[in-house]
């Protein structure tokens, strides 16, 4: 399915692990479902889905407060 095919998409720059491009998407590579996704998470929509041998979870631990302190906002001009 187009899902399974999406979970094994790799990094998109593997020479540069903190460019831009590389935090698009809705999985990290270590199959964290990125925010996006966690409504899809609680409602085991995963359930039995996994990337390489990691099996979907959200990213922070599901903790929003951790996910929101991580955010960078742009600067005001």
């Amino acid at each position: 399915t187009t899902l399974k095919k999406y979970l094994r998409k790799p990094q998109k720059n593997s020479d540069n692990p903190i460019h831009s491009e590389n935090h698009f998407g809705l999985f990290t590579l270590n199959a964290k479902a990125k925010f996006a996704l966690w409504e899809f998470h609680d409602n085991a929509t995963f359930e039995n889905l996994s990337r390489g041998k990691n099996p979907i979870q959200k990213t922070f631990k599901g903790n929003k407060k951790q996910l929101f302190s991580s955010v960078l906002t742009p600067l005001e001009k």
